[in-house]
């Protein structure tokens, strides 16, 4: 049973949008300030042991039915992390 219609819908999908830009802005700031810890203290921009908690405390909150999807976004963020810092680590 409908109790919404589509426009409905795509309006909580956009107010959940602006809250997940608003936390990613959050992240990336913080990405950026352990990049720059990185870089002063020559680390490895990859850390494999961390990537592996951060997918599992991520799925850990996941329902099981988006389990899939959520890995695959979690990741893809921690790829978009790495590459935002590996332009701090490379610049002189």
């Amino acid at each position: 049973m409908k109790t919404e219609n589509i426009d409905e819908l795509r309006a909580k999908i956009d107010e959940i949008d602006n809250e997940i830009m608003a936390s990613f802005n959050k992240r990336m700031k913080i990405v950026e300030q352990i990049a720059y810890i990185k870089k002063d203290d020559n680390l490895s921009l990859n850390d494999t042991n961390r990537e592996a908690e951060v997918v599992y405390k991520a799925l850990k909150n996941i329902d099981r039915k988006f389990a899939d999807e959520g890995k695959i976004f979690i990741e893809n963020l921690i790829t978009v992390s790495k590459i935002f810092q590996n332009k701090i680590l490379i610049k002189n």
